[in-house]
């Protein structure tokens, strides 16, 4: 099992990943934006992670704080399951559909944080939706990944964030199933 911690002033954040079948662990979100738990279960179940997630924030000032910091822990989190694995897949491109809405995810474990989204007016978003952004983006650049989302179409901006989360955790799932050989010309990551 996989376990982190961040405590700060605003918050208070403990995550476990089941590593091995052995691992005793029932899954659970505790973070008190619901919204956030619903996308961040769509993100693992794609992901095909089983985790716990705490998290105590300020919620009071708003979600920021506990969404980007809970990004920050996962990536950290994540880069420790594939340095564990040492050999995987690297790559992966997924879409997810849902209605109306089609988003595209293209993801390297590079080793070299990026993150990159397009096709969203970023400056017509609530805070909430920036901080589901600033999550995604703590979380590519903490586990060290290169990230590209791509909205190809779609005006529910449920339906859009939820296909967000969805193809990101595919992504993750296929990036890290494991290969015979180490993924790189030059036979390491970063």
């Amino acid at each position: 099992m996989i376990e982190k911690k961040r405590k700060t002033k605003e918050t208070n954040i403990l995550i476990q990943l089941k590593t091995k079948k052995e691992d005793m662990l029932v899954p659970k979100l505790k973070v008190g934006v619901p919204f956030f738990e619903h996308m961040l279960n769509a993100l693992l179940f794609y992901a095909k992670l089983e985790m716990h997630i705490y998290c105590e924030g300020d919620l009071d000032v708003d979600a920021h704080h506990s969404l980007e910091d809970i990004g920050i822990v996962l990536g950290d989190v994540i880069q420790s399951y594939y340095g564990e694995i040492n050999k995987f897949k690297r790559f992966s491109s997924c879409y997810a559909p849902m209605d109306e809405t089609l988003v595209r995810t293209v993801l390297d474990i590079s080793g070299r944080p990026y993150f990159q989204i397009e096709g969203i007016d970023l400056y017509a978003l609530t805070s909430l939706e920036q901080s589901l952004l600033e999550f995604l983006r703590a979380l590519a650049i903490n586990a060290k990944l290169t990230v590209h989302v791509d909205v190809i179409r779609g005006f529910n901006r449920h339906h859009i964030f939820e296909a967000i989360f969805k193809s990101f955790g595919m992504c993750l799932y296929e990036s890290m199933v494991m290969s015979d050989e180490m993924m790189s010309t030059k036979g390491s990551i970063g």
